[in-house]
């Protein structure tokens, strides 16, 4: 197995910057475009992120590319079961994004053995386009996360969310 979780959508849709977000590093963020795959390997310690004792996890994500021209590339490692976990993310004020990662998903096959999540980053609150994702996100059992990078709160279907129950979502191994 390449890696367990996966960070698809358009260019710029902030996939890069959730990662900084994950390691605490979003304050000094600077945008540039992944290269095809990024493998990020990174260590969180429990007592600052997920608040309990001095445990470590180890979150392993794979942040792809928004470019075209490697989206066969990435269905096909979906699709060959490289990752548990994908994360289909949009940013709803560009309506392209979300078509980007409604024809990702309609193309890949491996389905049922991969947990599938949607995620908005906003800045902004397109009624229209949310509530387009979210009848689509309930036609295809996916959980929709809404993700504010001004504020940085984090709503899912429940209403406003931990950083904490955000992370497991990602698949985590525990290190120490």
């Amino acid at each position: 197995m390449i890696n367990k979780n996966l960070l698809v959508g358009d260019f710029f849709t902030g996939k890069t910057w959730l990662l900084h977000f994950l390691q605490n590093k979003d304050d000094d963020f600077i945008y540039r475009p992944t290269q095809l795959l990024d493998f990020i390997v990174t260590y969180l310690v429990e007592k600052k992120i997920l608040k309990c004792k001095q445990k470590k996890y180890k979150l392993r994500v794979c942040d792809t590319t928004g470019a075209e021209r490697f989206k066969n590339v990435i269905i096909n490692m979906v699709n060959t079961r490289c990752f548990d976990t994908v994360f289909l993310i949009y940013n709803p004020a560009k309506y392209k994004t979300l078509s980007y990662i409604k024809d990702f998903y309609q193309k890949c096959d491996e389905k049922k053995n991969v947990k599938w999540f949607v995620i908005s980053m906003e800045t902004e609150y397109p009624l229209t386009t949310l509530k387009n994702v979210e009848n689509w996100c309930d036609e295809n059992n996916i959980k929709h996360i809404l993700f504010n990078q001004l504020t940085k709160e984090i709503y899912d279907n429940n209403g406003l969310i931990q950083k904490n129950t955000f992370l497991s979502y990602f698949n985590l191994e525990r290190t120490s």
